[in-house]
């Protein structure tokens, strides 16, 4: 089975592929998949700048899950 984030562009290139080898549930109070949600209830998405450096540049997140 195959688990991966795509990051794709405006253009809907993919600027990057993200393999997941592992999924782990963990037991917290603030609910997150490396994604946190706020007391607001909005997200907070947090990248690293060598894998996203303008996230103006991003149109959307997809998760494959073959």
């Amino acid at each position: 089975m195959r688990r991966a984030i795509v990051l794709k562009g405006h253009d809907d290139e993919d600027i990057s592929v993200l393999e997941i080898s592992k999924a782990t549930k963990i037991r917290t109070k603030s609910n997150m998949m490396n994604l946190e949600e706020m007391k607001d209830g909005t997200w907070r998405l947090i990248w690293s700048e060598s894998l996203l450096e303008d996230f103006s540049k991003l149109k959307s997140i997809e998760i494959i899950r073959e």
